[in-house]
Formats: C-alpha cells, structure tokens, sequence
C-alpha cells in the first residue's frame, strides 16, 4: 500500500507544491502539526466521552440499544465533536509549538539571523485560517446531516419513531404570548 501511495501522481504532485513553500515556513508547518493532531484527538476524545459516550452506554444497558448502532451513532456525531476542538486545539498547538521553540533556543536564533517575529507568526496564521475554514465547512455542511443521521438511526436501534413537527392544534410561543383557542383569549406570559 505504502509503495502505491508514494509512487502515485497525487502524491508526487502535492510533494511539488510542498516544495513551492519557502523553507522556513515548512519548517514551522512540521512544528505545528504533530501538536495539533495531538490536541485535536485529545480534545475530540475527551468532549465524545462526555457528550455522547455516556448517554449511549446508559442506552445499550437500559434500553437494549445494539452495540452496533450505538458505535455508528458514535461515528456519526464525531464531526460535531471535531468542530468545537479544532479552535482549542490550533491554540494549544500554538502555544506548544512556540515554547518548544522558545525552550530550544529556536526562536533566538531566527531572531539572530534577522527573521521578524512577525515573520515567525504567519505560518501559524496561515494555518490557522485553513482551520477556520475546516471548521466552517465542517459545521455548514458535515455536521448537520451527520446529527440528523446520528438521530435517526438512534431512533431506528431503540426503536422509536421520529419525532415530526407536523400535526394539529400545535401552538408555538412567540414574544411571550399564547393564543388560547377555545377560550380565544391572550395569556401573557412573563
């Protein structure tokens, strides 16, 4: 497998526009990237075992969800999940890239060769703005059909059927005042 992934055309052409990046920023690209991919799996695995992990494991008990859906609704949350962590985790990859460079000496030494620290910072500002716009396009496109998927294949496993918004005699609240209308009255709530 390995040998066809590094022998193929993709491979080679993006290794060309590797190469197209100057030297300096590459390097600060490889500083910040391991950290991140840190910082994104820690924070996504610690947000999944709080926010879905615990409530899909008292499902499987009490309700005899099967252990089958229940990792498929897991999978299918992820993506919301990975939206809240790639903001703390470009902050904390950051912060762990530049002390690791601060605590080497690294950032001296760029200094004393006559790079800018503003110069230093565009890198991560670069790669900062390719996460907002993951982020963005995570949480327009992937997230909503994901959680609606998530749900109705949780409701299909418990069996239980959908909720719809659709019916009679449904009365929804708006600016705090409920139209009563068998009495046809206003109540004001609030």
């Amino acid at each position: 497998i390995f040998k066809y992934i590094f022998s193929s055309k993709i491979f080679r052409a993006v290794l060309t526009k590797w190469r197209l990046i100057p030297l300096l920023d590459r390097w600060l690209f490889s500083e910040l990237i391991p950290p991140l991919i840190f910082a994104v799996a820690a924070f996504t695995v610690v947000s999944l075992s709080l926010g879905v992990m615990f409530d899909l494991v008292r499902k499987i008990v009490e309700s005899g969800l099967p252990f089958q859906i229940a990792v498929k609704v897991l999978f299918l949350r992820l993506p919301g999940f990975l939206v809240v962590s790639f903001p703390m985790a470009m902050l904390m990859a950051t912060l762990l890239s530049f002390s690791r460079l601060s605590s080497n000496s690294e950032i001296k030494a760029l200094r004393s060769v006559g790079i800018s620290a503003k110069r230093m910072i565009i890198s991560s500002l670069i790669l900062g703005l390719f996460m907002t716009g993951l982020t963005f396009f995570f949480n327009d496109f992937l997230v909503p059909k994901s959680n609606r998927n998530a749900e109705a294949t949780l409701r299909r496993g418990l069996k239980v059927s959908m909720h719809s918004d659709y019916g009679t005699d449904i009365m929804f609240s708006r600016f705090g005042k409920i139209i009563d209308p068998v009495a046809d009255k206003m109540l004001v709530i609030g």
